[in-house]
This record gives C-alpha cells, sequence and structure tokens, in this order.
C-alpha cells in the first residue's frame, strides 16, 4: 500500500474556512487521477493523505501531484507499523535502487508517543542504511533523503519530497477567461492567476506572423 501525502503551506495558514481549500484539493486530485479513480482521502494536520491505487505508477503520480496547486511538496509514503525495526526495514527497501553516495534520513515525529526522538530514528535508520548499502551520510547536501513521519497511526516512509505547485488550488477564488496570444505575457499572467486559486478558460488566437 502506497499514500500520496501532500503538505500545505499557505493554505495551512487559513483558520476556519481552511477546510474548503483542503476539499478543493482534494475534488482537483480526483479530476487529474480520473481515469485510476483516486477518492480515499484523509487530513492528518497539514497533510493531506491519499491512498494510492496499485494501477496508478509512481511515476504518474510524481507527473500529476507536481501540477496541483495548493500543494507545496508531496511525497509517495510507504507504512510502517510504529515499531523501529519494522521502520528500519520499509526505510531500506525505500533506499534500495539508488545509485547515490550520500544520504541522509529525516524524522517528523507528530506521534510524540513514540519511545524514541526523532534524532534517535534518524541515527538507528541511518546506521542501518549506511551498513547495508556503504552510503555515507552528508547532513547539508545529500543525494537521498529518506524521510519518515511518525504519526499516530502508523509511521510513513518516503524517499524525498517532490515540489508542488505551491500557491491556492485552482477553483478556490472563481472562474476567469485568459486570451493567448504568440507571446510569454499571457501564459505567464495566467498561471500566476491559477496559483491565486483562479480557475482559467484559455482563448487563444493566431496572430500572423507569429
Amino acid at each position: 500500500m502506497r499514500y500520496l501525502i501532500g503538505r500545505y503551506h499557505e493554505v495551512a495558514l487559513k483558520g476556519g474556512n481552511r477546510w474548503r481549500f483542503v476539499d478543493q484539493i482534494k475534488n482537483n486530485l480526483r479530476i487529474i487521477f480520473h481515469d485510476y479513480h483516486l477518492d480515499r482521502f484523509r487530513s492528518m494536520g497539514s497533510r493531506l493523505m491519499a491512498e494510492l491505487p496499485d494501477a496508478i505508477p509512481d511515476e504518474v503520480v510524481r507527473e500529476r501531484a507536481a501540477l496541483i496547486f495548493g500543494l507545496q511538496n508531496f511525497s509517495i509514503s510507504y507504512p510502517a507499523p510504529l515499531d523501529i525495526d519494522a521502520i528500519t526495514r520499509e526505510a531500506i527497501d525505500r533506499a534500495r535502487g539508488f545509485a547515490v553516495k550520500t544520504f541522509r534520513v529525516s524524522t517528523r515525529r507528530d506521534y510524540k508517543r513514540f519511545l524514541m526522538t526523532s534524532m534517535e530514528i534518524d541515527r538507528t535508520v541511518g546506521a542501518a542504511i549506511a551498513d547495508k548499502f556503504g552510503f555515507k551520510v552528508d547532513l547539508e547536501n545529500p543525494e537521498l533523503t529518506i524521510s519518515i513521519e511518525i504519526l499516530t497511526d502508523a509511521a510513513y516512509i518516503s524517499a524525498g519530497k517532490i515540489a508542488g505547485a505551491g500557491g491556492l488550488p485552482v477553483g478556490i477564488t472563481g472562474r476567469g477567461l485568459a486570451l493567448l496570444s504568440g507571446g510569454i505575457d499571457s501564459p505567464v499572467a495566467a498561471h500566476r492567476m491559477m496559483k491565486r486559486g483562479l480557475h482559467i478558460d484559455f482563448v487563444h488566437f493566431h496572430g500572423h506572423p507569429l
């Protein structure tokens, strides 16, 4: 089982109406993954978690989720029981297949009752990965980051985070119309409006000789 874990930035600053922004992100994810029927969501603080059907390749998830405005970054994460041995095994699986020389483990422990601190998890898991693959630890500029998120129900492990489109989810501030010409100004302006949550309908005209 895999999860798309999307993280907010600007959306997380919203108050009592944040649910509207989160619901819009969910709807936009449903649309962009319409052919895979992505529909199992849950919110965990500043995260939106979507269960990924087995039929969706990782490459498709990375390509499409990167287009979703409202997500600052996201990862494809695998759950593990709240047990350090299980977490270590899953982290080793996530690191497998990468042709890198340096790495780091980065743990965020939202579930504070877990018996180990984030630093202790980093050291334990990092030592196991280094012993398994011979990678060197680099805390400043690693080629690979293994991310571990300790939540109340499970630990979620991923190989790095992928940048999202940021901003506000498209559709949250209404609809607009953009006239696309042969220059760069109109698509840049449309992109900026979409990043502010506007649903854009495009009209293209051809201007000779462009």
